[in-house]
């Protein structure tokens, strides 16, 4: 390795040295293969400068690749991100601090930039020299060298801290918003939620001339639950009802607590016969059932879209249910148009 020392020259020659430092670089660059040697030499003179003592002390990481992505100057925020120390990244390929599965794609995505033909700026998980895995936020630019070769300076912030973050609020307000919509106690859509996805399903029915029925159900004599086994038992007995629907009902079917001991139903793309199909299989297999070691039933009411209101839908189907209930409970009954 050619070294050089400040001390072998004196004022003059130092200050024609400086004034043709990209000369003198030119030429070390044609005389030296080895890439660290090169960023050493080019880091030497820059650290003299007042560029230099900006590029230093900038916050933000900062580096400077080569056409081929080998590392020729890099800021002491860009090591710390890292947990490398210069002499460890300088004449190494960049892709050393990419994570397995990105090495391929960064390396071509930097071979475009430095052609001019894709931009290089988004947030990248990286790997730092001890293994642990990081979010960073990049920004490139390209310029061009003494010799016309292209480089890349890349400006890197760490934003591992701040995705943490991002991402407990996220699920913070992914709760916050789950809670707005669902029933505390069963889990099921509240009253003001079933009714909002009621109506968007009756808009469509209607606009697509499709059917749609909606099931009302009740407990029978829940009352008389309440009062000889307490209300903690009956909050399970709704709990595991309102698990049992979900469970008797297929996958596009809306279900939610319409209110007390009522619960609704909807079922999209189902005329009222096969809707009173699944709703008699749900009456006969909870009359069959011991669920939280109580015997019930249950009444069902049955209706399907008549008009292009939500309203009459309900008020049908909770008509059919009261004739249920007033002709000895434990029965589907299904609408009369």
């Amino acid at each position: 390795m050619i070294r050089i020392s400040y001390n072998d020259l004196d004022k003059e020659e130092l200050v024609v040295a400086l004034e043709n430092k990209d000369e003198i670089m030119d030429k070390l660059e044609e005389k030296l293969k080895n890439y660290q040697e090169i960023s050493l030499y080019k880091n030497k003179f820059i650290k003299d400068t007042e560029l230099g003592k900006i590029f230093k002390q900038i916050p933000a990481g900062l580096c400077i690749t080569n056409d081929e992505g080998y590392f020729e100057l890099v800021n002491p925020a860009y090591c710390e991100i890292y947990g490398y120390s210069e002499q460890e990244l300088l004449g190494q390929h960049f892709s050393m601090v990419a994570t397995e599965e990105n090495k391929e794609k960064l390396t071509k995505l930097h071979d475009r930039f430095i052609t001019g033909k894709s931009e290089l700026r988004g947030e990248w998980e990286v790997e730092d020299k001890e293994g642990q895995r990081k979010i960073i936020l990049a920004d490139a630019v390209r310029i061009q060298g003494p010799n016309d070769n292209y480089k890349k300076v890349t400006f890197v912030i760490d934003i591992t801290e701040r995705k943490k973050i991002e991402e407990k609020l996220k699920q913070a307000n992914q709760k916050l918003q789950e809670k707005a919509v669902t029933d505390g106690l069963t889990g099921l859509y509240n009253h003001k939620e079933i009714i909002r996805k009621l109506k968007l399903e009756v808009e469509r029915a209607t606009r697509y001339n499709l059917n749609l029925a909606v099931m009302m159900a009740d407990i029978d004599d829940f009352k008389d639950i309440n009062d000889s086994y307490g209300h903690q038992k009956g909050d399970e007995v709704l709990e595991n009802l309102a698990q049992q629907l979900k469970n008797m009902t297929r996958q596009e079917d809306i279900i939610g607590r319409y209110g007390g001991e009522e619960f609704i139903i909807v079922f999209p793309h189902t005329d009222v016969e096969n809707a009173f199909e699944i709703g008699e299989r749900i009456r006969q297999t909870v009359a069959k059932q011991t669920i939280a070691d109580v015997e019930f039933t249950i009444s069902i009411g049955i209706a399907d879209l008549n008009s292009d209101s939500h309203q009459k839908l309900i008020k049908d189907a909770d008509l059919a249910l009261y004739q249920a209930k007033n002709s000895g409970k434990n029965k589907v009954i299904k609408s009369k148009k």
